[in-house]
C-alpha cells in the first residue's frame, strides 16, 4: 500500500502543480483520506476544505464534519441548504425523433459548461428538488447544485474554474456505477445511479481538466487501509458510509403509486403464489407452471417445508413503489415485497431463503422486506403516502436515522455491520379500515347517496437495511442475533415507534448486493 501512496503524491503533484486545489469534504472516510493525501502531497497553503451543508445530512453531522477535517486545514463551512431545497438543473429528454427534429433548448449556465451539452440534445428542467419525485432527477440535481454553490464560493473569493482544481474522494464503484467513461469501455455502461460526484456538470469539469480524484481507482477497503497507513483516527476510518445527497436518497418520493398494468397484478399473484406454495401445490394453481420453469426439485420441496401452514403464518404483499437494483451490469428500477407473520421469534435464516427464491422468481422484484410486528392486515397495497423532501419529511428520516445509529453504537454493532441505510418510504400499513371506508364511497358514488371523502394513506414507514461487504460491489445483509443481537432490533424497533410520529411499521431488508443496491434509491 505505501507504492499506492507514492504514486498517488506524485500523480497528485504532477496534475495539480502549483495551482490552489479546493476538495469538497464531506466528512466521511473517503473525503477525509482525500484531504490527507493532498495535505501531504502538497504545501498546507495550497490546499482549501470546502463543506457544504446541503441541509440531508445527519443529526449534529455537520459539526463532527468540521472537527474531523480541522485535523488536516482550516475547513470553509457553506450553509446553503436553503439553496439546494428549491434547486434545479437540466437533464436530457429520451426522445425518438431523429436529431434533425429537435429543437434543443439551453440551460442558462456558465460557458464553461456548454462542452456538457451535444447540439442536437433536447433538454428540459427539472422541478425544484423539494417537489421533485425522479430519484435519478433528485441526485443529478444535488450533483449539479454542489458544483453551482462552489462557483459562487470562488466567484466570491476571486477565483474561477479556470484557476483552481477541485478535488473530490471519488471511488472506483462510484464511477463503475454510474457508467462513467474513467470506469466502463468506452462509457456505454448502464448507469446504475448517478453518483453526486459524478454529475454532468462534474463530468464537463473533467473534460476541462479541472478535477483531480486520486481514489479513483480504490475501492472502499483499500481507502480504508491508505487511511490507517496516513495515521487517520479510527473514528473516521471505520465510520459507515453516507451518501453524498444524505437523506435525500434515504427518503422515497411519490406522488402516485407505482403499479403498471403489464404487470403489477401479474408480480403479485407470483408472490402470493410463492408465499403460499404449499397450499397452492395441493391445489395446482396455474401460476405453478412459472415456478416450475425457475425452481429445482430440492427447491420446491424446500419452499413447500418453508410456507407450510403448520410451520408458519405468512403473508405477502407488493408495495407499490420502486427501488433501484443491479442485475449484471445494469439497473433496475422494480417492486419490493414485504412478507409478515405472527411469529414472535421469526426464523431468519428462513427469510433470507424466501428472499432469494422470491427475486429469483418474480423478476420484477429487487427486494424484499420483512415487516417487524404482527402480520399485516393489507392483502393488496394501492396506495401511497404522497412524498416530497419538505422540512418536517427530513425531520422525520432524520430522527429515525438519530434514533437507529445510537441504539446500534449502544449495542456495540456499529463495527460488525458495515452500514445501515435507514430508508423512509410512502407506505402506510393496516389500512383495512380506511379501505373498507373507501369502498363504501365506491358505493355511494354508484347510487348517488352521501359522498364520503377519501381517506388518503397519511403515514411512512421505516426500513433498516444492514449490510455486510468489503468492497460496496457486492454484499449481503446481516442476520438478526448473528451479526448483532436480536434485542438490538426490538429496541430500534420500540424507540423508532414511541418517538418519531407518523411512523407505521418498521421493515427489515432482506436482499443481497445484487439484485439489490445498497441504497434504495
Amino acid at each position: 500500500m505505501g507504492c499506492r501512496i507514492q504514486d498517488a503524491f506524485s500523480t497528485i503533484r504532477s496534475f495539480v502543480k502549483d495551482q490552489p486545489v479546493f476538495v469538497l469534504c464531506s466528512g466521511g472516510v473517503d473525503s477525509s483520506v482525500c484531504a490527507a493525501l493532498l495535505t501531504r502531497a502538497l504545501p498546507s497553503e495550497q490546499v482549501k476544505l470546502v463543506s457544504i451543508d446541503n441541509g440531508f445530512l445527519r443529526h449534529n453531522e455537520s459539526n463532527e464534519i468540521r472537527e474531523t477535517l480541522s485535523q488536516f486545514a482550516t475547513v470553509n463551512y457553506i450553509d446553503a441548504s436553503q439553496r439546494f431545497f428549491k434547486a434545479k438543473t437540466y437533464v436530457r429528454v429520451k426522445t425518438t425523433l431523429a436529431p434533425n427534429e429537435i429543437t434543443p433548448r439551453r440551460p442558462s449556465i456558465s460557458t464553461n459548461f456548454l462542452s456538457l451539452f451535444d447540439a442536437d440534445m433536447l433538454l428540459e428542467e427539472t422541478l425544484p428538488l423539494n417537489e421533485e419525485v425522479d430519484p435519478e432527477h433528485k441526485r443529478k440535481i444535488i450533483g449539479d447544485t454542489f458544483i453551482k454553490v462552489v462557483q459562487e464560493f470562488l466567484r466570491n473569493n476571486n477565483f474561477t474554474f479556470d484557476d483552481i482544481i477541485l478535488a473530490q474522494g471519488t471511488l472506483r464503484p462510484d464511477l463503475i456505477e454510474s457508467a462513467s467513461h474513467l470506469a466502463s469501455q468506452g462509457g456505454h455502461a448502464d448507469a446504475i445511479k448517478t453518483h453526486h460526484n459524478d454529475s454532468p456538470m462534474v463530468r464537463a469539469l473533467r473534460k476541462l481538466n479541472r478535477v483531480i480524484e486520486p481514489l479513483k481507482d480504490f475501492h472502499k477497503d483499500e481507502v480504508r487501509q491508505i487511511g490507517l497507513t496516513l495515521g487517520l483516527h479510527s473514528d473516521v476510518i471505520y465510520r459507515h458510509p453516507f451518501p453524498g445527497p444524505g437523506l435525500a436518497i434515504r427518503i422515497l418520493c411519490v406522488d402516485e403509486p407505482y403499479m403498471p398494468v403489464e404487470y403489477f397484478s401479474q408480480t403479485s399473484s407470483l408472490l402470493k403464489t410463492i408465499i403460499n406454495y404449499s397450499t397452492m401445490a395441493e391445489k395446482q394453481d396455474t401460476l405453478l407452471a412459472t415456478l416450475d420453469m425457475v425452481f429445482t426439485a430440492n427447491e420446491k420441496l424446500l419452499l413447500k417445508t418453508l410456507t407450510s401452514s403448520d410451520q408458519h403464518d405468512y403473508t405477502s404483499v407488493l408495495l407499490p413503489i420502486r427501488s433501484v437494483g443491479v442485475q449484471g451490469d445494469a439497473r433496475t428500477y422494480s417492486f419490493a415485497a414485504a412478507i409478515s407473520s405472527n411469529d414472535e421469534k421469526p426464523n431468519w435464516n428462513e427469510l433470507f431463503i424466501l428472499a432469494r427464491m422470491i427475486t429469483k422468481a418474480c423478476h420484477h422484484i429487487n427486494r424484499v422486506v420483512y415487516i417487524l410486528g404482527k402480520r399485516i392486515l393489507d392483502s393488496k397495497i394501492t396506495q401511497v403516502t404522497r412524498t416530497t423532501l419538505t422540512s418536517d419529511i427530513i425531520d422525520k428520516a432524520r430522527s429515525c436515522d438519530y434514533h437507529a445509529m445510537m441504539i446500534m453504537k449502544q449495542y456495540g454493532a456499529y463495527n460488525s455491520i458495515s452500514q445501515m441505510p435507514v430508508v423512509l418510504i410512502p407506505i402506510e400499513f393496516d389500512r383495512e379500515y380506511a379501505k373498507e371506508m373507501n369502498d363504501k364511497r365506491e358505493e355511494q358514488i354508484i347510487s348517488d347517496t352521501n359522498i364520503q371523502p377519501i381517506i388518503y394513506s397519511c403515514q411512512h414507514s421505516v426500513v433498516l437495511r444492514t449490510f455486510l461487504t468489503k468492497d460496496f460491489m457486492t454484499g449481503k445483509s446481516a442476520v438478526p442475533g448473528e451479526t448483532f443481537p436480536l434485542d438490538m432490533l426490538n429496541d430500534i424497533y420500540q424507540t423508532i415507534k414511541t418517538n418519531v410520529p407518523g411512523i407505521s411499521r418498521i421493515l427489515y431488508d432482506l436482499t443481497s448486493k445484487p439484485p439489490a443496491t445498497t441504497e434504495w434509491e
